[in-house]
């Protein structure tokens, strides 16, 4: 595999969470909660069909079957993100840029989170997509990115914006084309190269009408090992780990991400990415 690019005189890691060297009290319980909670599921239901299983229908199996493959999918979801978590932060993992059309991308990720096998509230959930300005037939939305990579950046925020947000309340996603960028407009603890704010960018604008983040947690939400204020997160499971990828994923791609949030009324995650066409020849982008 190759290991991550990098800027010249600049780390790949320059926008990474910071260097947590412990897992917080907290966090670990938050993992214990997500581990134990289908372990329990598994163990309980294969006990029950090893030993009932002469006096069970087989419709009766089958939905303990299925409850057994649920709880190991929960169980398998978990390890991939601290197995990908552990991938970026020793260098393990591929990038492989080609040339994505970001629209068709975004479009794709939306149809599979809302198909018929997905969770009801994800398959239900209104979720709009503008373009801006509206594409036509000389307007790209390509840039040079590793397919994979930024798919999982999609699905990523859109699964943080619906466990933080009531179901009936849509999710906005804007794709906008943008000359140059104001460091003034930006976050003071993001660490923007002035070079990448001249170039031709693209923003992808994710916003939620949700619980909103408080001010205080907006920098660390994206540092592994952390979650926002419980008393606001209480009652949605997860590790917060999708927004640890979602900053390696988008550093690797040398862009930058943030947050801007009003408690009450919903959260924007912002991307930004090179906009400019990779002009190199695809094999030398593999």
């Amino acid at each position: 595999m190759k290991e991550m690019h990098k800027r010249p005189g600049q780390p790949a890691t320059e926008q990474l969470p910071g260097d947590t060297t412990f897992m917080n009290a907290e966090w670990l319980a938050s993992l214990s909660h997500e581990l134990r909670n289908p372990l329990a599921a598994i163990k309980g239901y294969t006990t029950l069909l090893l030993r009932h299983h002469g006096q069970l229908s087989s419709e009766e199996q089958y939905e303990l079957l299925q409850s057994i493959a649920h709880g190991s999918d929960q169980l398998a979801y978990v390890i991939n993100m601290l197995q990908e978590v552990a991938d970026f932060e020793a260098n393990l993992v591929a990038f492989r840029p080609l040339s994505i059309d970001i629209n068709q991308l975004v479009h794709e990720v939306v149809m599979d989170m809302q198909r018929d096998d997905q969770p009801a509230g994800i398959a239900h959930r209104a979720i709009q997509i503008s373009l801006i300005p509206p594409t036509n037939e000389t307007e790209e939305y390509n840039i040079a990115a590793d397919q994979l990579l930024l798919r999982s950046l999609f699905i990523y925020l859109l699964e943080n914006a619906h466990k933080f947000s009531p179901e009936q309340n849509p999710i906005e996603i804007t794709i906008t084309h943008v000359s140059t960028v104001a460091r003034e407009t930006l976050p003071e603890y993001l660490h923007a190269d002035p070079t990448f704010l001249q170039q031709p960018l693209l923003e992808l604008r994710i916003q939620d009408r949700g619980i909103g983040i408080p001010a205080e947690d907006l920098e660390r939400i994206f540092e592994r090992f952390q979650r926002v204020n419980l008393t606001l997160t209480r009652e949605v499971n997860g590790l917060g780990l999708g927004l640890t990828l979602c900053k390696y994923i988008v550093a690797l791609h040398h862009g930058l991400i943030w947050a801007e949030s009003t408690l009450g009324t919903g959260s924007t995650f912002h991307v930004l990415l090179p906009g400019k066409r990779n002009t190199m020849e695809k094999d030398t982008l593999q």
